[in-house]
């Protein structure tokens, strides 16, 4: 078990409680490559009763195949909000939820309501790229609502849609194997994890379920335990912690090949 809840992330809660009645819908946005490590389950809590549309984002690095036999949350769609992929199909999943309620707010004279969303996740999860993707443009606040905090920021998307952007959100206690697969996908810093300890997990996890990915490296293995030390000499490298260090960037970057991290088996 691992504590790791910085103080801003207490303040966040609070001023996201505070804004809420503003909010039609959350876009709860997830790494593809670990949906359930990076589902915050503090987050439903937080906006109660909510309509929430569950992001699945950094798809291009996701073992897509793996990822859609998963139960995930509903309603969901996956996306890359880099390669811009299913980025389109937001405002018209968004539309589709909410319709009732613009349906209600047409039949009370508002001929052009204007959708607010909550963004919300995990800290590196892609909040800010999706944003800029949905916005076109970097992040600029929009003239302030009620209730406007210093800390949230509203922007408004090339749909006329208004965002309220936050910072990330982790829980109080991580769970070893959670903590693992956060840091792989780079949702939490590495130093958090003794970085040999977290590259011979990643190791193992890779030997169980892409064996295929080492040939990166273009090393014949001997012994799994030897890796490291043999990507240490094939690459001239003085320290042993450059083995891992290139290791973990290669699978964090998706040069091995496109994974993911939470198995239900």
């Amino acid at each position: 078990m691992i504590q790791w809840y910085p103080g801003h992330m207490a303040k966040t809660k609070r001023e996201i409680k505070e804004n809420l009645k503003l909010i039609d819908i959350v876009y709860f946005v997830l790494d593809a490559r670990c949906p359930f490590s990076s589902f915050n389950e503090d987050i439903l809590a937080v906006v109660e009763n909510k309509p929430i549309l569950y992001l699945y984002n950094k798809s291009s690095l996701s073992d897509y195949h793996k990822l859609v036999k998963l139960n995930l949350n509903e309603p969901y769609l996956i996306i890359d909000s880099l390669k811009k992929i299913n980025i389109n199909k937001i405002t018209f999943k968004t539309r589709d939820i909410l319709a009732e309620l613009l349906k209600t707010k047409t039949n009370q004279g508002y001929s052009n309501y204007q959708i607010k969303a909550l963004v919300m996740g995990i800290p590196n999860v892609g909040k800010s790229t999706l944003i800029n993707t949905l916005t076109r443009a970097k992040k600029a606040s929009t003239n302030p609502l009620p209730g406007h905090t210093r800390r949230l920021a509203w922007i408004r998307t090339k749909d006329d849609i208004l965002l309220l952007d936050t910072p990330g959100v982790l829980w109080p206690k991580l769970e070893e194997k959670v903590s693992y697969h956060l840091a792989l996908s780079g949702a939490i810093k590495e130093e958090i994890i003794k970085e040999e300890k977290l590259a011979y997990y990643g190791l193992r996890f890779i030997f169980k379920y892409y064996p295929h990915f080492l040939k990166y490296y273009d090393i014949e293995i001997t012994k799994k335990e030897d890796f490291f030390e043999q990507l240490q000499e094939k690459r001239g490298l003085k320290l042993l912690s450059e083995a891992y260090t290139i290791f973990l960037r290669d699978l964090k970057e998706g040069k091995l090949g496109a994974v993911v991290f939470d198995r239900d088996n």
